[in-house]
C-alpha cells in the first residue's frame, strides 16, 4: 500500500525562483576573460589548443581578448602559445582553412602587438597511422572499440608539441619555471545538439 504525504507534511518550501542566475553574453564574456587575465597575473603561461572549429576559435578569442586588455593596463603581458594539430588527413577545404587562419594570426599578431608564438603539430611517418594501417603495423579501429587512430594522429603529435612548448618555456623563464607553469585552454560546449552529434 502506498502511503502519500501532503507537502506541508515533509516540512518542504517553495524554491525561489531566481536560484540560477542567468547571464548576458556580455556578462559571460567579460566572465570569460577577467578568469584568463587573472591565471596570467598569478603566473600562468597559456596554451590555447586550437582546431580552428567554433568552440576553440571562441577560447582563442576571449584569450586574445584578455592579453589585449592585460596589454592596455599597462601589464606585462607573456607570449600566448596556440597549439594546431594538422593529422595531414584533413579534407583539401578545411586545410586550406586552416592554413588561411594561421595566416591570419601571424597578421593580427603584427598589428596588435601582442606576442604570440604557433605551433603546428603533426604525426611523424613512422608514428601515422595510415603509414601503419597499410604497412601491416596496426589494425583498423573501429567507433567506440579502440582509439588508436586518434592517439597517433592527434594526442601524441600534441603531447610532444606540449613538451617542446615546456622545453621553450623553461628555457625563457629558466628557474622561474615549475610544472604548474603552463595552463592550456581548450573550447568545449557543455551540450552537443543532436543534428551535430548524428552527423
Amino acid at each position: 500500500m502506498t502511503a502519500l504525504l501532503q507537502v506541508s507534511e515533509l516540512n518542504a518550501y517553495p524554491m525561489a525562483q531566481n536560484v540560477i542566475r542567468k547571464y548576458t553574453l556580455e556578462e559571460k564574456i567579460e566572465n570569460a576573460v577577467h578568469a584568463i587575465k587573472s591565471q596570467v597575473i598569478n603566473g600562468k603561461q597559456l596554451v590555447v589548443a586550437c582546431s580552428f572549429g567554433k568552440d576553440s576559435c571562441v577560447t582563442l578569442a576571449l584569450a586574445l581578448k584578455a592579453m589585449q586588455e592585460l596589454m592596455r593596463e599597462g601589464l606585462p603581458v607573456p607570449t600566448l602559445h596556440i597549439m594546431h594539430s594538422n593529422t595531414l588527413l584533413e579534407n583539401p577545404i578545411i586545410e586550406k582553412y586552416n592554413a588561411q587562419m594561421i595566416k591570419a594570426l601571424g597578421a593580427y599578431k603584427k598589428v596588435s602587438g601582442l606576442p604570440l608564438k604557433i605551433w603546428v603539430a603533426s604525426p611523424g611517418l613512422s608514428n601515422n597511422y595510415m603509414v601503419n594501417l597499410i604497412g601491416g603495423r596496426t589494425v583498423a579501429t573501429l567507433p567506440d572499440n579502440d582509439r588508436k587512430c586518434q592517439q597517433m594522429m592527434k594526442k601524441a603529435p600534441l603531447d610532444q608539441c606540449k613538451r617542446y612548448i615546456r622545453n621553450y618555456l623553461k628555457k625563457e623563464l629558466g628557474q622561474a619555471y615549475t610544472a604548474e607553469t603552463l595552463l592550456t585552454l581548450m573550447g568545449t560546449r557543455f551540450v552537443i545538439s543532436s543534428t551535430r552529434f548524428m552527423s
